[in-house]
């Protein structure tokens, strides 16, 4: 795997434990060494259910896909 990773997480996701992604991001970033972020969004469940959170994961996107896919920095 080469692709530039982003994991969104909710902190109290039952589906998906965090563990589950921090796990994921540490083998991704420092044993394969993809392009790798993690964000925890704390008390969230499964689907981010408040405006502050999808508001972040909305700015998260657009900037990692200015940084990926288009080459902004």
């Amino acid at each position: 795997m080469t692709t530039p990773t982003l994991i969104h997480v909710g902190g109290n996701d039952p589906r998906v434990p965090a563990a589950h992604s921090r796990a994921l991001y540490r083998g991704l970033k420092y044993y394969v060494k993809v392009p790798t972020e993690l964000v925890v969004y704390p008390g969230a469940a499964h689907g981010l259910t408040t405006w502050k959170h999808r508001l972040a994961k909305m700015e998260w996107d657009l900037a990692w896909f200015d940084r990926y896919l288009l080459g902004v920095d």
